[in-house]
């Protein structure tokens, strides 16, 4: 049994001589990536947007969310030194050179003060889901918008649906997860999309973010696994692998990791 790993077109053929070749797997798995590559272009917008401090979910449906994310980005860029996931910041050895012989002991000390900093800086992670049509097919746009409002989705900020709930407050909300268009550059077409045929939507939960990240996903599943039911469309990990059970348990238990790893980080500092 296959287990979940987390962060149909015909294709043509040709000869080679005599021997025929199908190229169709390596088509597929660029199709695959190529969607992917967007989506998550699109997912860093988002996050950077939240560092921004505006990840609030404001409920804008016009065409310039796209272009204030691209903003903010530009923004968070110059006030935030945390870093995405999967990469990692450091410092060059020119800048940390000092004189040994004189301030050795500030050297440790900066060099400890820098480590116990850089422990304290919360690492996000990016759980996604993808909600695809049958091999062939494709969502056509007007029940698609349908199926996402039955389930409560709002469209928003960056022209992609979201899961919105209240904050602490009451007086906004903040995206629990979000839904984006699986093809490049992610976002929805609100005004054309009932004309539209869909090739499919990436769920995707930032974390951290909601204050309970399992319930988080939880509802993520729950909402994709019945967005799949009603399209008639599968439930797939960003390997094109059906959401088994043992997918979802899989992610789940990375997700309690995460959060105890924010609860040692709490209690250490």
């Amino acid at each position: 049994m296959a287990i979940c790993r987390s962060v149909g077109i015909n294709a043509d053929e040709f000869d080679l001589s005599a021997n025929r070749i199908t190229i169709e797997p390596i088509m597929n798995e660029l199709r695959w990536i190529l969607a992917i590559a967007g989506v998550l272009l699109l997912v860093v917008l988002y996050v950077l947007s939240r560092r921004s401090g505006t990840a609030q979910y404001d409920g804008s449906a016009d065409g310039t969310a796209v272009d204030n994310a691209n903003q903010a980005a530009g923004n968070a860029t110059e006030r935030d030194h945390r870093v995405m996931p999967g990469l990692v910041s450091s410092v060059s050895a020119a800048d940390a050179a000092v004189d040994d012989e004189t301030r050795g002991t500030q050297v440790e000390s900066a060099a400890a003060d820098t480590t116990a900093s850089s422990d304290k800086t919360v690492a996000e992670k990016i759980i996604s889901l993808h909600l695809v049509p049958r091999a062939g097919a494709s969502f056509a746009g007007k029940e698609f918008l349908q199926a996402l409002q039955a389930e409560g989705l709002q469209f928003g900020q960056l022209n992609i649906f979201h899961r919105v709930a209240e904050n602490d407050t009451g007086d906004a909300a903040e995206a629990v997860f979000s839904v984006a268009n699986l093809v490049k550059p992610g976002s929805f077409d609100l005004e054309n999309i009932a004309a539209q045929e869909l090739k499919g939507a990436s769920m995707f939960l930032v974390l951290p973010g909601p204050p309970d990240p399992v319930a988080a996903f939880a509802d993520m599943l729950a909402t994709g696994r019945r967005l799949a039911a009603t399209l008639e469309g599968q439930l797939v990990d960003s390997h094109g692998t059906t959401v088994s059970r043992q997918c979802a348990s899989h992610l789940r238990e990375e997700l309690i990791h995460y959060q105890h790893g924010i609860a040692a980080s709490d209690t250490t500092f």
